[in-house]
């Protein structure tokens, strides 16, 4: 029997909120925005184990920086040319499994390099060489499909906050990368070679960060609690919003039976289903969460997004009458009942701990 990944939920990582020195104000800021687009794109690669996950890269695009600024001049777009590399070494946290299918959780601190250009995914240690630039918490959630005999594939998002950042020169100015105070949503998927040793896994991704503007409020998930004094406070109020949406996906999922099916499906009812789901994904993921919850509303976030991916490509598949695609859609949807069972099951313990709390 092939064994499943082990380890590694969300504990609240605190976004520390460093004032930058007047000097670092001044420099324009790249790699931030409005939202919308992309404020940055990266290649990296993420190592999985039971005691030291890490991830490391490149910055292949970043709002605000020409490529002859963001990679060497003449020497094309890759690891060993890029100015803008990061790492993470990771602290695993929690796995929800199934048997082709885990649910991944880890957290760290980033750290983005400022790079002489001799990167190599060969020696992990070569994308932290060279001067830091900017330090970020980081909160990440994985899904990883074993379904395949010889691969795994991976689809995940991350919590990217901005900690400190320092002015730095590139080309022709100086420049700080990204904002304090600012969430930014990492999304990305790879495919990786399977192993049967279940202490490694080793994946190469490639992504996406979007963020919102929080100058004007906490980052979202993000209080300034600790579970040892008040991380229950404003659960009750959570977990009400919370199944609500939860209440209105089981809903969605028991009538999607009546419209599976490539002979008799509905592909336009199955499309409005997803497009509430993502939705529903998209308002969870904006809620302020309580710090003892911060795991479970993930999950949540990852659970909703998970029948919208399912009844999308269902919808495809019904309307083009194409019965591998449905097939496909009905693994991506029975992935997303074990997730909400695991969703289901930490939230009723969160439940009794705060009630224990009074």
């Amino acid at each position: 029997m092939r064994s499943s990944v082990r380890a590694l939920p969300v504990l609240v990582m605190f976004a520390a909120f460093v004032q930058a020195p007047l000097s670092a104000q001044n420099s324009p800021v790249v790699g931030t925005g409005t939202g919308g687009e992309p404020w940055y794109r990266f290649v990296a690669r993420y190592e999985f184990s039971a005691s030291t996950p890490s991830i490391y890269g490149y910055l292949t695009s970043v709002a605000g920086l020409t490529d002859d600024r963001l990679f060497v001049p003449g020497g094309g777009r890759s690891a060993a040319t890029a100015r803008l590399t990061f790492r993470a070494g990771l602290e695993p946290r929690d796995t929800a499994d199934t048997e082709s299918v885990s649910v991944l959780t880890s957290q760290g601190q980033l750290t983005v390099y400022l790079s002489d250009g001799q990167a190599t995914f060969d020696d992990p240690a070569s994308f932290a060489a060279g001067d830091a630039v900017a330090t970020a918490t980081i909160v990440l959630t994985d899904v990883v499909d074993r379904a395949s005999c010889d691969a795994v594939v991976l689809s995940g998002e991350a919590a990217f906050v901005i900690a400190t950042n320092e002015p730095f020169t590139l080309g022709s100015g100086e420049v700080r990368f990204g904002e304090p105070n600012r969430e930014i949503t990492w999304t990305y998927s790879g495919i990786g070679a399977d192993s049967l040793d279940e202490a490694s896994m080793v994946v190469d991704i490639a992504g996406m960060a979007t963020g919102l503007d929080l100058a004007s409020g906490p980052v979202a998930g993000t209080p300034a609690a600790t579970p040892a004094t008040n991380g229950c406070v404003g659960f009750s109020e959570w977990l009400s919003d919370s199944m609500s949406r939860a209440n209105q996906t089981a809903e969605l999922r028991a009538l999607a039976p009546e419209t599976l099916s490539v002979a008799s499906g509905d592909a336009t009812a199955l499309r409005a289903q997803a497009e509430r789901l993502a939705t529903m994904s998209q308002d969870q993921r904006a809620v302020q969460v309580p710090v003892v919850a911060l795991a479970a509303n993930r999950l949540l976030v990852t659970t909703f997004s998970t029948y919208a991916r399912g009844m999308d490509l269902a919808a495809t598949a019904v309307a083009s009458g194409d019965e591998a695609s449905l097939d496909q859609a009905l693994t991506i949807l029975a992935t997303g009942d074990d997730l909400a069972d695991r969703a289901s099951a930490l939230i009723a313990e969160l439940s009794t701990v705060c009630t224990s709390m009074g």
